[in-house]
Formats: structure tokens, C-alpha cells, sequence
């Protein structure tokens, strides 16, 4: 990424209010998990609310190959939807740190039990239909935010 959308980058994060917590996540040791485009690290953040465990998701992307699709397509649209959504069943984004990549990795906050996916393959046998209908509705929930659904339209059209 050019110095000048480098800026350009920083400043609308700046103006955004996000985060940046590049200089608590100088070391990110193994990662967690891995994806088709990138990997997550469990580390610790200082924030307002004192010490916070967060995940660290930083992209994994052939840089000389895409850096024309990084610099407009997925690391920013990801950026700017996650910025947008504030709802209760959906983990919030709290900022981002300039790494070894061009592109900023994304920290929000950490969840214990995985994603749902891995939540409900861990818990399948001992889940009470009680705690499986609050799921189901914690997930309507979220697809039902209005914001969510003009955010899917989007990337639709």
C-alpha cells in the first residue's frame, strides 16, 4: 500500500474513532486458528475497561498479486461494515494494529467458546433445548438487524 493510502487509511481510522493497538500487539506468537484469508491470535489489550483478552485477526494475502484488491476490496469493506454494526448478538469491533502487512489486522473482543460453529460441535450432547432456542434467537437477532440487512444488499447488488 502507497505511503499516501497508508495516510489516507490512518486518518479515516483516526476520524472513525478506532483504535489502534499496533504498539500492545508486537508479538503475536502462534496463531489460534486459520482461514482462507487469514489467521487469529489470542492476545491481551489494555483499553478503558482495563485489561481485555481480544482476537487478533490478521490477513493472509499474496500481496504482489493482490494488492489492488486489498487497497479497495476486502481488508477495508470488512473494516467499514464491522464499524457500522453495533448490536448485541454481534461481537464488536474495537480497533486494529498496523502489522507487518499493509493492511491493518482487526482486534475485537475475545470468545472463549470459538465461533458458533465450533461452540455447537463442542457442546452438541449436553446443549439444553432451552439454551438452544436462546441461540436460534440470538441469531435471528442478529440477521434481523436492520443495519445488517441493507449491509447484505450491498454486498448482493
Amino acid at each position: 500500500m502507497s505511503e499516501a493510502k497508508l495516510r489516507l487509511l490512518k486518518e479515516w481510522l483516526e476520524d472513525n474513532n478506532v483504535s489502534d493497538f499496533t504498539s500492545q500487539l508486537t508479538e503475536l506468537g502462534p496463531p489460534i486458528t486459520n482461514g482462507s484469508f487469514g489467521q487469529v491470535y489470542r492476545r491481551t489489550v489494555v483499553t478503558n475497561g482495563g485489561e481485555t483478552m481480544v482476537a487478533v485477526k490478521k490477513f493472509l494475502i499474496d500481496y504482489k498479486t493482490a494488492m489492488a484488491k486489498i487497497e479497495k476490496g476486502i481488508g477495508q469493506r470488512e473494516l467499514k461494515v464491522w464499524l457500522k454494526l453495533r448490536h448485541s448478538t454481534i461481537v464488536p469491533l474495537l480497533g486494529i494494529a498496523f502489522l507487518d502487512h499493509p493492511f491493518p489486522a482487526l482486534v475485537s473482543e475475545w470468545m472463549p467458546s470459538g465461533t458458533l460453529y465450533d461452540y455447537l460441535g463442542n457442546q452438541a450432547t449436553t446443549l439444553t433445548a432451552p439454551a438452544r432456542a436462546d441461540l436460534v434467537k440470538g441469531v435471528a437477532d442478529g440477521l434481523n438487524y436492520r443495519s445488517l440487512i441493507s449491509i447484505v444488499r450491498y454486498f448482493c447488488s
